[in-house]
This record gives structure tokens, C-alpha cells and sequence, in this order.
């Protein structure tokens, strides 16, 4: 049977934190400690100074986002039992005792007094190897979100400055067609420049035998860039070149195989 209930207010710099005996009376003035590696050993000296050990301590903590995973993981290695509470449980029991107020002190002996009841219902956290893997998981998800947030940015202006660009390219992202915008990143510039300086430029990364058919494909684009609309039309428009060659120089999030090209 639990002798002290230890409810904590997770923040992003600061944790506050209430502890309650059996009876629902405070140990001691709630505290706040830095959310640190000392704030750490602060209030595991506070809990065994007030005689919340281990052994006779349940401790909750909101899942706030991701703030509670190290002090979790911190008091959880230093043998505490602890659990991570849905911050609706926690509203909900803010509700039924009457504390309309929400600061970090009443959240914090919210917290305390919903464990010491016996109500509280501990969310599922997921071993290391699991949150891992999830965090992992996001990460390739927001790559992917900046990946096609590049590729739309790109093909904005390419529709502008070289509006051949998907005959003539193919995928923007492939080392080839970054290649070759790297150093011609408009119609005007490519309809200056020879086949063999297009040809050097897109076959840095590509294979021996998609280089010569590219090599094949190339007389006829310069073709269509010299007919390119954006030549008739470049009078109108500011010449992107500084803008776009650093787009196209930067690499977009993630592995891309030459192969590929």
C-alpha cells in the first residue's frame, strides 16, 4: 500500500510537483524543479527527505506531448512506480473536485489527489525499442512533408522560368535533372549553353548506360529551349537565376539512388 502520492506538473523548463500522504494532506509545500539532469536529483532528494521512498511512493505525471518521457524514464530507473496520466483524466478529476482553476500548483495536487483515489488509469507507454521506432516513424514523415514542400516550390517556378521542364527533366528530384539546373536553371540559360556542357553537367551521377541515352535525347531539348516560351516572354521577368540555382543545389531530405536519374 502506497504512503505517498506524488503528482507532477510537467513543463517545458520547469515541473511542479505536490506530494500527498494516505489521509489527502499535503507533505510538505508543493515545489517546482528545472526540467534538467539537477532538477532530477533535486526532487529525488525532496521525495526521500519527506519520506516518499520508492517502495511506498506512487508518483503521475500528464502525458504532455513528449516533456514527460525523460522524467519518466529517470524516476522509472530509480525504482519510483509511476504512471503516465491522459491529461483528460486529469480534467475530468479537476472537475469533480471543484478546482475550476488551472495552475501548475492545483494541477499538480490534481494529479496527486486522482492517484491517491484510485481512479487513475495509466496510459500505455511503449518500451524503448517501440518509441524509437515511432519517433523514427515521424521523423520520415515530416521529410516527406519538406520533400514534396521543395518539389512544389521548384516546379512553381520552373512553370515560369523553363515551362518545358517535365518533357525535357522528367523527375526534378533525380540527380540528373538537379544536375542540370544546378548550373542552367532557366529555358534561356540552357538555350546558351552546347550539348556537351548539358550532357557533363546531368551525367555526373548517372550510369554508363543511361548517360549515352541521354547524351541521344539532349540536341532535341536544346531544340525546344530555344523555342521556349519563356524566351519570347523573358522581358517580363527577372531572370531567377541566383534563386533557383539554390533550390536546385539543395539536396532534398533523404537518400536518393542515382540509379534513379
Amino acid at each position: 500500500m502506497a504512503e505517498r502520492f506524488v503528482g507532477i506538473d510537467v513543463a517545458l523548463r520547469e515541473h511542479r510537483i505536490a506530494v500527498l500522504d494516505r489521509d489527502g494532506e499535503a507533505v510538505g509545500q508543493s515545489f517546482t524543479i528545472a526540467a534538467s539532469k539537477d532538477g532530477v536529483a533535486t526532487l529525488l532528494r525532496t521525495l526521500a527527505a519527506r519520506g516518499a521512498t520508492p517502495v511506498q511512493t506512487l508518483i503521475g505525471l500528464e502525458a504532455s506531448g513528449h516533456l514527460w518521457e525523460n522524467l519518466e524514464a529517470a524516476l522509472v530507473g530509480a525504482g519510483y512506480r509511476v504512471l503516465v496520466l491522459n491529461p483528460l483524466q486529469t480534467r475530468r478529476y479537476r472537475d469533480v473536485v471543484r478546482r475550476k482553476a488551472k495552475t501548475d500548483d492545483i494541477d499538480a495536487h490534481v494529479i496527486a489527489g486522482l492517484i491517491r483515489s484510485g481512479a487513475a488509469q495509466a496510459s500505455y507507454v511503449p518500451d524503448e525499442p517501440i518509441q524509437s521506432l515511432r519517433e523514427l516513424a515521424r521523423l520520415r514523415a515530416r521529410l516527406m512533408d519538406d520533400r514534396q514542400d521543395y518539389l512544389r516550390q521548384l516546379i512553381a517556378q520552373l512553370d515560369v522560368v523553363l515551362p518545358e521542364h517535365r518533357t525535357a527533366l522528367g523527375d526534378l528530384l533525380s540527380a540528373r535533372a538537379r544536375g542540370i539546373l544546378a548550373q542552367f536553371p532557366t529555358a534561356q540559360h540552357l538555350a546558351q549553353a552546347s550539348p556537351r556542357a548539358i550532357r557533363r553537367a546531368a551525367s555526373s551521377c548517372l550510369k554508363a548506360k543511361t548517360r549515352a541515352r541521354w547524351s541521344r535525347q539532349v540536341r532535341p531539348f536544346v531544340k525546344d529551349w530555344r523555342r521556349s516560351l519563356f524566351l519570347d516572354l523573358k522581358k517580363k521577368f527577372a531572370t531567377p537565376r541566383a534563386s533557383l540555382s539554390t533550390v536546385a543545389k539543395r539536396p532534398p531530405p533523404g537518400p536518393r539512388s542515382c540509379a534513379r536519374s
